[in-house]
């Protein structure tokens, strides 16, 4: 369909139009489906996972997914959620490892991240080394902060 040329001419209204078109002849295609696997119940087993990933992209409304705003001329932006790997610097042996939701600010980040891997041991990093965006980031403790 034109969907995605109608959105880069800045059509909006015509792109919402196609979209809701594809989205209820996919509706009509998933219920035909299901009509005739129950017809033929042989046929579950090879149509049930492409029919349950067209069930899901169906259901998907357009907040399920989060933008991260990059700031880049080339990556504007990404989609997804933002993760936060402790590593040691020695051996880059992974100690904490967690997905943030709801866009956090990277700052914030990085004493999640030291409580983290200050939980499982009870001892705690006395360097921390980090991206450079994360550089004014401040940390309680005498800990040095290294970008």
């Amino acid at each position: 369909m034109m969907s995605g040329r109608y959105a880069h001419a800045r059509q909006m209204q015509r792109a919402r139009r196609m979209q809701k078109r594809l989205r209820r002849y996919l509706g009509c295609v998933i219920r035909d489906i299901e009509r005739k696997i129950a017809a033929q119940p042989h046929w579950s087993e090879r149509f049930g996972e492409p029919l349950r990933i067209a069930k899901r992209l169906h259901a998907q409304q357009r907040k399920d997914t989060e933008c991260i705003a990059k700031g880049k001329a080339h990556k504007r932006y990404e989609f997804g959620v933002k993760v936060s790997i402790a590593s040691t610097s020695a051996d880059n042996f992974v100690v904490g490892m967690q997905a943030l939701p709801g866009r956090p600010y990277d700052g914030y980040m990085l004493q999640q991240a030291i409580e983290q891997v200050t939980m499982p041991n009870g001892t705690r990093p006395q360097e921390v080394y980090v991206d450079p965006g994360i550089q004014g980031a401040r940390t309680r403790g005498n800990r040095r902060v290294s970008a």
